[in-house]
């Protein structure tokens, strides 16, 4: 094909060959010129299923370098990626990052080249994001710049990637939150500080925003990610909303760039309230617990403050309804959704009206 990415490509893999061909059926449409290939070595059990993973990978056969770095022992999910990437930017300047349960669109990688091209001696914009939490969000040219960035489909350069491996979890933010981020990346901190494991993609999106950097988000989604329930390391919740957003077809939206956006916050704020969102695998329960302040006062110390922070959707329901109304014609069909979206409405009309007048309008 023509226009291939000359950007690398790295593909973490494990145990979930059916995936795995579905994230490979779209690199070969792409055909980078240079594959990483990373795989964990098997747990107990997973011996067959891992060795499946990795035959669907050794059928790549265009032309350019695949690198298979397969390990032979279980290092999980967080030492393993965190490792491999030390290693891969050891001797690159800069890549494209996917799992095995991340399906992007065939433009995402020329996009994500294109972007990294434009921001290389940026000091701000440290990431390229290839999933937009909003589905689709009113951007200043073929992207938007927010503080925060999903790693369901990535880039960085190894300067940034290697910064932030040097920044200390327990650092004040150099630049200023907006109260809801400010909190979620303390919420974070308590956690580490109290030995608690967040996962890689957490500790890197912690140092990116204590570092105060930018991501570059598309106008619409390009990156779905299939790999919610059992198998998965993180997204265990198959009834997840997050995993009813899929790929759009960008048409022309990719192809009108060279414009430096202003930061967006209301996105970073809205895609946060999804993220906590997401987490409620009982949306009516969480709603009790928000009407429960007793409850949340026989919380120990910091933890309580770490509940409301998760409750914060409850707090802001005017908010969060308009965030799920935007979200509707994506994920309407889902019946979590559609759950969820009646307790947030319900806890929304329950709102003084004083706060109904002043509650933000979609874009």
């Amino acid at each position: 094909m023509t226009d291939r990415p000359c950007t690398p490509v790295v593909l973490f893999i494990y145990n979930r060959p059916e995936l795995t061909a579905r994230v490979v059926e779209v690199l070969s449409q792409v055909e980078p010129t240079t594959l990483y290939v990373v795989a964990d070595g098997p747990r107990p059990g997973d011996e067959a299923a891992c060795r499946a993973a990795q035959a669907v990978v050794e059928s790549v056969d265009w032309p350019g370098t695949v690198h298979r770095w397969y390990s032979a022992t279980n290092r999980g999910n967080r030492v393993q990626i965190t490792d491999s990437l030390d290693e891969v930017f050891s001797e690159e300047r800069r890549a494209i990052i996917v799992e095995d349960d991340v399906v992007a669109h065939p433009r995402f990688f020329r996009w994500c080249e294109s972007l990294l091209d434009r921001y290389d001696d940026d000091a701000e914009v440290q990431q390229v994001s290839g999933r937009n939490e909003l589905g689709r969000w009113d951007a200043q040219g073929d992207h938007l710049l927010a503080r925060r960035g999903s790693v369901w489909g990535w880039a960085t350069w190894a300067s940034a990637w290697r910064t932030a491996r040097q920044t200390s979890f327990f650092h004040a933010p150099q630049v200023e939150l907006e109260r809801l981020l400010l909190d979620h990346v303390r919420a974070q901190q308590l956690l580490l500080g109290r030995g608690r494991a967040i996962g890689w993609d957490n500790e890197w999106t912690l140092r990116f925003q204590l570092n105060g950097w930018l991501s570059a988000v598309p106008p619409l989604n390009l990156v779905r990610n299939i790999g919610f329930g059992a198998g998965a390391s993180h997204t265990v919740t198959a009834t997840d909303v997050r995993g009813a957003l899929d790929v759009m077809e960008p048409g022309t939206a990719l192809d009108h760039g060279e414009v430096r956006p202003t930061v967006d916050d209301r996105y970073d704020r809205w895609s946060l309230l999804v993220e906590l969102m997401s987490s409620y695998t009982n949306p009516a329960a969480a709603r009790r617990l928000a009407q429960a302040p007793r409850v949340l006062e026989r919380v120990a110390g910091d933890e309580h403050g770490m509940a409301m922070h998760h409750l914060a959707p409850f707090h802001d329901a005017l908010e969060a309804g308009a965030v799920l109304e935007h979200l509707r014609p994506h994920l309407g069909a889902s019946e979590t959704f559609l759950h969820l979206a009646d307790v947030m409405a319900e806890a929304a009309a329950r709102q003084p009206a004083r706060a109904r007048a002043v509650s933000p309008q979609a874009p």
